[in-house]
């Protein structure tokens, strides 16, 4: 285990120990996650004064006419208020007297731990949790764990989706219709521009306590509110579950998320779904690390990011440059998939390599069919590249140096090179690392490296 300020490292674990205000923006991009469909910026269930909360799904661009197509910030599925005797839960407010996140990569959960006080002198420990199911990309859980040390009061609920996000004060989306199912609710927006239809169906589970719910229908805010009174030392648990569709998948999203909401199991068995699923991705691209912890996590988190940033499924989309953790997306993206991340995923991934090369080839056929258009666009790419380069923007996760650090570890430490067409190590480990091992894919077989 190392520490480095407000942050501790183990080979699988980022522990944020401190909250620091003006390092907002940039932690919520540290801690996205994502499942390859979908990412999610490292936001505030209960939200935060001028957080940058967003959700971006590959290929859900629009317009902002006339200047620039950007990926659309998708309707936020995060939201969570909780209300003590009339006091609302936030950070900015009240006493924060512990607080602990954590980044668990073995498994893509993101979690919160932490002990407020209100205003009013009330206690409460809370306990969040999130993951982006590894197992099925359209699924997202939520679950809270609120305990209540020291006082009986009334307690208030509300969990939903916030169907207005915002790309820097930029809207994309409108609303359609909205309604209620059992212990749930469902929304279907759509694109301003691109016309491109997004369903989304959710639903609560209150575990530990019985009281008053009701699904409220604000404009673009469906959600379930809840209202009951705790005593001391009283636990209880708020489980939601997710499911979402874009016409890009299918020809009905809104009907695809309710009938998938309908026959999902419960939170812990898809926990244990994404938990497999990700121990079988890990078992053929983890690096492991002895004798440098430090560096350890920093491969095993920027592969994380890799793998949640690429389509596992999808040969139409490929990664942004920034992956999919930030905004300012122009909808250009370049080579830089080709030269640092697709190797890893020849070498790892195949079948997701294949889709990104896929993705290329119906790009550049596209384009060969329109060399002016294709001109014009590779123009405004360059621009726009430049632009942000010279410019500030709120820092997103950049793909290329994910996919660069890779490279260095197996071809440069581990260095990999092919005689015979076979792959041999000529290993040059650092000062302090007793063991690098990993596994190549290459010509249809898995060779393994053990080195020291």
């Amino acid at each position: 285990m190392e520490k480095n300020q407000d942050f501790i490292y183990t080979d699988w674990i980022l522990i944020e120990t401190n909250f620091r205000p003006e390092q907002l923006h940039t932690r919520e991009t540290i801690f996205t996650i994502g499942n390859g469909y979908l990412g999610i910026r490292g936001s505030f269930e209960e939200g935060y004064p001028c957080a940058s909360a967003a959700t971006f799904i590959h290929g859900v661009y629009d317009p902002i006419p006339p200047l620039y197509t950007e990926m659309a910030n998708c309707p936020d599925c995060l939201p969570l208020v909780i209300t003590i005797e009339g006091d609302r839960f936030g950070l900015d407010q009240g006493t924060i007297l512990q607080y602990n996140r954590e980044l668990d990569l073995r498994q893509g959960i993101l979690s919160r731990s932490l002990q407020w006080r209100s205003p009013s002198g009330k206690t409460i420990d809370i306990y969040l949790e999130r993951f982006a199911s590894m197992a099925d990309q359209h699924v997202l859980c939520q679950r809270c764990t609120l305990t209540f040390l020291d006082f009986d009061g009334r307690i208030e609920l509300q969990s939903g989706i916030n169907g207005y996000p915002e790309n820097r004060e930029f809207n994309h989306w409108e609303r359609l219709e909205q309604g209620k199912l059992d212990q749930g609710f469902w929304l279907h927006s759509r694109n301003r521009q691109s016309r491109l239809d997004m369903g989304i169906a959710g639903k609560i589970n209150l575990l530990g306590v019985e009281g008053h719910s009701q699904v409220n229908a604000a404009p673009s805010y469906p959600s379930i509110s809840a209202t009951f009174r705790c005593s001391p030392n009283q636990t209880i648990t708020i489980e939601k579950i997710i499911t979402l569709f874009t016409s890009r998948d299918v020809p009905d999203p809104l009907l695809a998320a309710k009938s998938k909401l309908y026959y999902l199991p419960d939170y812990v068995t898809l926990h244990n779904a994404n938990q497999q699923e990700w121990n079988q991705i890990w078992q053929q691209s983890d690096i492991l690390i002895e004798g440098d912890s430090k560096a350890a996590f920093a491969i095993r988190y920027n592969i994380f990011q890799m793998l949640t940033a690429v389509s596992h499924y999808d040969e139409k989309v490929t990664i942004p440059a920034k992956t999919i953790s930030a905004f300012f997306y122009h909808s250009h993206v370049s080579w830089d998939t080709e030269i640092f991340i697709l190797p890893f995923l020849i070498f790892t991934q195949p079948i997701i390599a294949r889709n990104l090369l896929n993705y290329r080839y119906h790009v550049l056929a596209m384009d060969l069919a329109r060399s002016d258009e294709a001109y014009q666009k590779f123009m405004q790419t360059a621009m726009l590249c430049l632009e942000e380069i010279m410019g500030s923007t709120i820092d997103g996760i950049h793909g290329a140096s994910a996919g660069a650090v890779w490279q260095t570890v197996v071809f440069g430490f581990g260095g990999i090179q092919f005689i015979d067409d076979q792959p041999v190590a000529y290993p040059h480990l650092p000062p302090g690392w007793t063991r690098l091992q990993f596994k190549l894919y290459w010509h249809g077989k898995w060779h393994s490296f053990d080195l020291h």
